[in-house]
């Protein structure tokens, strides 16, 4: 039996005025340096917002690649669930 390559699936998410895609599938965590420096070759910093759920889950990861990319890396992290979604709360992140 061959062996397929991983799966990885481009998310449309629709939301009223704007959408976004979402990129789902192994090993993209490890792909985040390279990719931001991809599109924004002059970057020097990165300033990543998680919450208290995703965060120790992956963080670590997101923030190696990130460095690894030669990028500073400063994490926010937020407390989970849509009542953290809010204009204060997107103040105090950007504060």
């Amino acid at each position: 039996m061959p062996v397929s390559a991983p799966r990885v699936l481009d998310v449309r998410v629709p939301e009223s005025d704007r959408g976004y895609a979402v990129r789902v599938g192994p090993g993209l965590l490890a792909e985040v340096g390279a990719r931001v420096r991809a599109r924004v070759p002059g970057a020097r910093r990165a300033f990543v917002v998680t919450d208290d759920n995703v965060g120790p889950l992956h963080g670590t990861r997101v923030e190696s690649a990130l460095s690894g990319a030669g990028l500073a890396v400063t994490r926010h992290t937020i407390a989970a669930g849509e009542a953290s979604k809010t204009p204060a709360r997107l103040q105090e992140v950007l504060a």
